[in-house]
């Protein structure tokens, strides 16, 4: 059997699945070059165009979205919902309280009128807070068949059957099948949606499955609305959620005034308003939480500005004028709402760890996945707050793995066992396409006189030669094998240089065109992890940790001493090879790695690009391309 997997929305993706085993996938943006990408249809001509297969010989389609959006048709000769078939009663098709997906191209996108829009799964109609706690609390059981809908689809022509699949249950399979041994995965959404869309349609906050025995549990909805403060809040200081994150370090308030009745009331206030576990969120309108909201931060804002101290003693060398940080006020409000949002985000996973522990299912192993995911400090005290259990944090959380995760749906609705489970199905970030358009960039080199290339199989010589370049302070470019699935880049779309140089911090912000006060992240194999962090460790760079001796990598070491940590296990990635030779030649086996494009560009795939970004950007000295190393001639 042959199946396409399709995430439509943002960061649109697809995949390929041939007799359960995964074969291809593809992210819009990597393709249409539109970061956050909406063009599924991009996503699944790559796929085909990649695999070789033709479109007659896909047997199923297996669709979900972004969290709460219509489900976009972006061109009707190409792909169109024909009907879908007879919903269970758990279904509802209801356009009223549903959110339009936004596209990079509106007018190339057209939506399905309410007749036909894609059903929003709920295991009840919630009518008042107190079906909503019955569901919550399980005495209204949910069953995975609720997060599943049947449909006939138009595809190029051809008549095909297959589902659609709830986002949040399409990231729960999606993380079970990409982590070895997860036992209980919770999704929690980062996206900014309404309280009341949360009480019509539970699960759109997020879901949690347990999986003892290969029989898939679904827990009570999270109900968890730290994603719609974090989302506002941000806004509310015109900031990306990322930057607000990076932002929030630099917060460091007067401890004097933390005991004050004021402070300890202004963030009591901003926790309860929302705090699904409050029954009062509920009964309030959408407009008056917004207002709330502003009014606690503008008096956040009001008493607290002067009291907030700018702590630099941690990186000396950066002069505060350089870094040009936003408004102080902006500082104030990051600091205190990443402090809410933690406690929200350790809460709601507490509740879903102890329902489960409260049947007699406990679990040791558990994965986290969803937007709230990419919030690298809170994953941080999640860790210390359980040291019992072993939490993992899914590479893919950000949407970019959904179109897995309804793939191998189909997988489960079909059945089963030991010897053919979903877990561990796929042991790999690295899923997407090689580079692109190669031979086009060697041409590109062969006829500028400032550029020479070689090709070389050998890693280890290859570290030696890139190794030398990092070593006089250059930057790399890495493009080799295929992209991550996820937002982070792992080192196989990178730009890297040494974490123990000072300038490595300014240079590396300097050429991705963003702030000076933006973090940058280090990669550091295993066995050397205790001797510069202090903290869980986490090979998706999703964890917030320590540092030891922040005078020694001044690179990468955050202005609050911390750093956004990628522990490499992989001993045959170039990567292993380059922390190798550093060490081999004296220095901290640590190097900066930082995503591969510059503001607002999705990581880049196209070998072109590349030499061209080499050639605008002095302080790159090379890139490595699939074993072509193109390199700056002296």
């Amino acid at each position: 059997m042959t199946v396409i997997g399709i995430s439509c929305g943002h960061d649109a993706n697809a995949c390929l699945i041939v007799r359960d085993k995964f074969v291809y996938y593809s992210n819009a943006e990597r393709n249409d070059r539109f970061k956050g990408s909406s063009s599924y249809i991009e996503a699944i001509k790559a796929v085909i165009r990649s695999s070789g297969i033709v479109t007659s010989q896909i047997d199923t389609i297996m669709i979900t979205n972004t969290q709460a959006c219509a489900l976009p048709i972006e061109n009707e000769k190409l792909f169109m919902v024909k009907e879908w078939i007879k919903a269970p009663v758990l279904f509802r098709s209801d356009n009223s309280h549903v959110y339009k997906c936004n596209s990079t191209s509106p007018k190339y996108f057209s939506y399905q009128n309410s007749s036909n829009w894609f059903p929003t799964p709920m295991s009840n109609h919630c009518k008042t807070y107190d079906e909503l706690e019955a569901l919550a609390n399980s005495s209204k059981q949910a069953h995975p068949r609720d997060f599943i809908f049947k449909g006939n689809f138009k595809f190029e022509g051809l008549d095909i059957s297959g589902y659609f699949v709830e986002h949040h249950f399409a990231h729960a399979i999606s993380g079970l099948v990409r982590n070895k041994d997860c036992q209980l995965i919770i999704s929690l959404d980062g996206s900014g949606h309404s309280p009341e869309l949360i009480a019509k349609f539970p699960y759109i906050a997020g879901i949690s499955i347990l999986n003892p025995s290969n029989k898939i549990i679904i827990g009570p909805p999270p109900l968890f609305m730290g994603g719609i403060l974090y989302s506002w809040a941000s806004k509310y200081c015109n900031l990306s959620e990322g930057k607000f994150m990076g932002l929030a370090s630099y917060f460091n308030i007067n401890q004097s005034f933390t005991n004050s009745k004021q402070w300890i009331d202004l963030l009591t206030r901003l926790e309860t308003l929302f705090d699904s576990s409050c029954k009062s969120v509920y009964n309030i309108k959408i407009e008056t939480i917004t207002k709330q909201m502003n009014f606690i931060l503008s008096d956040l804002t009001k008493y607290f500005e002067g009291k907030l101290v700018l702590d630099y003693s941690q990186i000396t060398k950066r002069d505060v004028y350089k870094i040009n940080l936003p408004e102080r006020w902006k500082i104030l409000i990051a600091g205190v709402v990443q402090e809410v949002f933690s406690r929200l985000y350790i809460k709601s996973i507490k509740n879903q760890i102890s329902f489960f522990k409260r049947k007699g299912l406990s679990a040791r192993r558990v994965l986290i996945t969803g937007g709230c995911v990419l919030n690298c400090p809170s994953n941080r005290i999640l860790c210390e707050t359980f040291p019992e259990i072993d939490f993992s944090f899914d590479n893919a959380c950000n949407d970019e793995g959904l179109s897995i995760g309804a793939a191998y749906v189909l997988k489960f609705m079909k059945g089963y066992d030991s010897n053919n489970n979903l877990t561990s199905l796929i042991n790999t970030p690295f899923l997407g396409d090689h580079p692109s358009h190669v031979k086009e960039a060697l041409i590109i080199a062969k006829s500028d006189e400032q550029l020479s290339y070689k090709y070389s199989s050998n890693l280890k010589d290859d570290s030696v030669i890139i190794g030398n370049q990092l070593l006089e302070g250059k930057a790399i470019v890495l493009a080799n094998g295929r992209y991550e699935s996820g937002p982070r880049a792992l080192g196989n779309r990178s730009l890297i240089a040494l974490a123990e140089l000072e300038k490595t911090h300014w240079m590396l912000n300097k050429i991705k065109r963003r702030e000076y006060w933006r973090p940058i992240a280090p990669v550091i194999r295993e066995k050397d992890f205790d001797d510069f962090f202090i903290g869980p460790k986490n090979s998706n760079m999703l964890m917030t940790n320590s540092v030891k001796f922040p005078e020694k990598l001044p690179g990468t070491t955050h202005v609050d001493g911390s750093a956004r940590v990628q522990v490499l296990h992989d001993k045959s990635h170039l990567l292993w090879y380059l922390l190798e030779y550093l060490e081999e030649m004296g220095h901290c086996p640590v190097l900066a790695n930082t995503s591969l494009n510059q503001s607002e560009e999705p990581l880049i795939n196209s070998a072109p690009r590349i030499v061209s970004l080499m050639l605008d950007e002095p302080d790159i000295a090379c890139a490595y391309i699939d074993g072509w190393i193109i390199k700056k001639v002296d």
